[in-house]
């Protein structure tokens, strides 16, 4: 639990610089960036077993 809180940390961290250093990429609000953390983080918990599972030897 405390894992998937600090990658959502980073996420949103890593959400926010790119909204302030790369045009066009833009949030209007707290809410919209909380949004996108939330859909990469059920992204990266659905997409991971599946990739662990595929690249298994």
């Amino acid at each position: 639990m405390l894992r998937m809180l600090v990658q959502g940390l980073v996420s949103a961290v890593g959400l926010w610089l790119a909204a302030y250093l790369i045009p066009g990429v833009e949030f209007t609000d707290t809410g919209s960036l909380v949004l996108a953390v939330v859909l990469l983080a059920v992204a990266n918990a659905v997409v991971r077993p599946i990739l662990t599972l595929l690249t298994l030897p």
